[in-house]
């Protein structure tokens, strides 16, 4: 890429649409170090740069393409960590949402992704869009990410997301992510499971996660990690639905401690001196 147009924006002008285009051919092609360039002060401005401001590069970084997306949101999708940390690095918004109210988080291909998004600000409760996240999270076994999830808000349960595919639970009971399990457990997280077919004998039909847990801690030994999720799951049965109908009468609590103070309470007793 020509340095040279980011230092005289009259020839950037005249190239029509790449100067703000320049953003996503630089992470479609995965070279950050034209974004690192972009973020660079002009070291010579002409006298419409300086009257417009156009030459300023950072101001460019959340510009729009045609579905919504930003750079930022692109280079998640495509997993361009170094794009996506210069971006940030300049000031992108990592809170902006394409039209499908998706957020860069949304598309995180890896670990690495997330937690550079969540340093930097992302709100994961932003359509939920740390959903995806969670999920990842919990297939690598991340129990810090998945822990800092739950605390933002990230609803462990969203089947308006991903209906069919497997949930945060699934993922790390398959997985043998006991923390992770454990976790979600706290958080109340549905231990229905979805059919899945993960490949050749891995096929599980719809039903609970202890079945999940219980298939791939088949033949293994007590201490091994499938075996301890399952030996939690089956354990923890009761106290998750404990939890679970203590909610409920918590808030039954709360509603009728609500009523009792919102509604006055009338005094049927008669007036002195009537007969």
């Amino acid at each position: 890429m020509d340095q040279d147009i980011w230092e005289h924006p009259s020839k950037a002008e005249q190239l029509t649409d790449i100067y703000e285009d320049v953003l996503f051919l630089a992470v479609e092609a995965n070279q950050p170090e034209v974004i690192k360039l972009a973020l660079q002060p002009p070291t010579a401005r002409s006298r419409k740069g300086r009257k417009t401001g156009r030459h300023n590069a950072p101001k460019h970084l959340d510009v729009r393409g045609t579905h919504g997306e930003t750079p930022l949101i692109v280079a998640s999708h495509l997993g361009r960590y170094e794009c996506m940390w210069w971006l940030l690095e300049g000031g992108a918004n990592p809170n902006l949402q394409d039209e499908g109210d998706q957020t860069a988080l949304s598309y995180a291909e890896s670990m690495e992704a997330v937690e550079l998004l969540l340093q930097r600000g992302a709100d994961p409760r932003i359509a939920n869009c740390g959903w995806q996240a969670l999920r990842l999270a919990c297939q690598d076994g991340r129990a810090a990410i998945v822990q800092t999830l739950l605390d933002r808000g990230v609803e462990p349960d969203d089947d308006e997301l991903d209906p069919e595919g497997p949930t945060p639970m699934m993922l790390a009971a398959f997985e043998g992510h006991l923390a992770c399990v454990q976790q979600l457990s706290i958080r109340r997280a549905s231990r229905q499971a979805r059919a899945w077919d993960m490949g050749p004998g891995l096929t599980f039909e719809a039903g609970s996660v202890e079945a999940i847990a219980a298939a791939r801690a088949a033949g293994t030994s007590a201490t091994s990690s499938p075996q301890r999720v399952l030996d939690f799951l089956e354990e923890s049965r009761e106290w998750c639905t404990a939890l679970h109908h203590l909610e409920l009468v918590t808030q039954l609590v709360d509603d009728a401690v609500y009523y009792s103070e919102a509604v006055p309470c009338f005094d049927h007793t008669a007036p002195s001196g009537d007969p």
